[in-house]
């Protein structure tokens, strides 16, 4: 059999997505989908932020709050939307309604509703202006655990960053807050409760757009630091969006970090595997000519992992997801390659090889820029391709990668003729 043909027929095999559905939702504005939970037998519950372009300078005077009810099949059911706030991570009550985390201005919201949406309570809970927050998490016992940066003015032209956090009770009341003390300072972008009831904080660690690493720290349930790690190249900028404990007590760490090419350097997808201690296991970089990010990661069920994110090409976005083995080697990849920007925010495995994606997509949908939820199973390579009948297209790479991989054999083929 030639070198070429066995590519082919191994190339062709093994697992790829199949697209359940795709939906879309929202007005003639921008609306974005941030968090998503399977309510059993009933259908989704989604929130996230519909920027309604006013001139104010509070950050959320410009955005509402989304509430979208979905049946089974992604169709929505019913929305709420809730002024001058902005919705960042939904989870369901004890009595079956539904708790709203976010952000009124820059301080931090929290909401709770009955079966429909309808507000029975709301508490907002006032953080200092230098205060950044970026990741919002529920924690075991029903509260919130914040965390962002400290921004210290240096000078007239010069900033830092100590990467803050702070615990949040049910209520919606401060039980603690941490700051770091690092001298070039950082930034957590990820936070994650870990099984012993601490937690795992992930960003990036220095002061400079072109001198940052990947940070992981573990705290205990104080907030008290009990190790970091640090993760990059001296003089190149590198960092992490998303962070998850895994079944073995370590972590996985998605982000980025810089490629230099012949072509001119961009942003690579970059993945590591820690253990329990931060120490790296394995790293993955994924990505082409273009600037690739990942904005979530989950372990799956049959312990490889799934990664979520985005190709920026010169400033269209196209929404991927990626599929690992355990070891974090690639068993397949979808790019959802649509007319316009569309991105994903959150990747979540609602059952056995079966994935929810929740963002935005500008390129199908009533709206400017509406939220977006697709559903999307793990099947055999006999159904790759597949489109529903919402048009939006799920672009398999298999080709691609293929195509690129006989070219390169074709390359060595007469390199080697050259030589001899």
């Amino acid at each position: 059999m030639s070198p070429i043909l066995f590519l082919l027929l191994t190339n062709g095999a093994g697992a790829t997505p199949v697209k359940e559905w795709s939906r879309t939702y929202g007005g003639e504005l921008w609306d974005e989908a941030n968090s998503v939970v399977e309510i059993p037998g009933e259908g989704y519950i989604i929130t996230g932020s519909r920027n309604i372009q006013t001139t104010s300078v509070n950050m959320t005077d410009s955005y509402d709050a989304l509430l979208i009810k979905t049946a089974p099949d992604g169709n929505e059911q019913w929305n709420r939307t809730y002024a001058g706030k902005k919705g960042m991570k939904v989870s369901i009550a004890r009595d079956g309604g539904y708790i709203i985390r976010g952000f009124n201005d820059w301080d931090f919201w929290l909401m709770k509703t009955d079966l429909l949406g309808r507000e029975e309570w709301n508490r907002t809970l006032r953080i200092d202006n230098n205060f950044m927050r970026v990741a919002i998490e529920e924690t075991s016992d029903g509260g919130s655990i914040l965390a962002g940066g400290n921004i210290i003015l240096l000078s007239e032209s010069m900033t830092i960053s100590h990467l803050w956090f702070t615990k949040i009770n049910i209520s919606g009341d401060q039980e603690w807050n941490a700051t770091s003390k690092r001298p070039q300072g950082d930034m957590a972008t990820s936070v994650y409760q870990t099984l012993d009831g601490g937690y795992v904080l992930a960003g990036y660690s220095g002061s400079g757009n072109n001198d940052i690493d990947v940070l992981i720290m573990k705290t205990d349930a104080k907030g008290i630091e009990q190790w970091n790690m640090t993760f990059g190249k001296a003089g190149e900028p590198e960092g992490a969006y998303s962070v998850a404990q895994t079944e073995d007590g370590g972590y996985i760490l998605g982000g980025f970090k810089l490629s230099r090419r012949l072509m001119g350097n961009d942003y690579d997808a970059w993945v590591i595997k820690t253990d329990a201690g931060g120490n790296e296991q394995w790293n993955r970089i994924f990505g082409g000519y273009d600037e690739d990010f990942v904005s979530s990661v989950q372990q799956a069920s049959d312990g490889g992992y799934v990664f979520a994110g985005y190709t920026n090409r010169a400033g269209d976005l196209d929404a991927w997801i990626i599929k690992t083995d355990a070891k974090g080697k690639e068993k397949w990849k979808k790019v959802y390659d649509g007319p316009e920007k569309d991105k994903i925010n959150t990747v979540k495995e609602v059952s056995k090889s079966v994935y929810l994606l929740a963002g935005d997509s500008e390129s199908y949908g009533a709206g400017n820029i509406d939220a977006w939820l697709v559903k999307i199973r793990e099947t055999n390579a006999s159904d790759l391709g597949t489109t529903d009948n919402d048009g939006f297209d799920i672009k398999s790479t298999l080709g691609f990668e293929i195509l690129g991989a006989i070219v390169s054999i074709v390359i060595l083929f007469f390199l080697i003729r050259k030589r001899t």
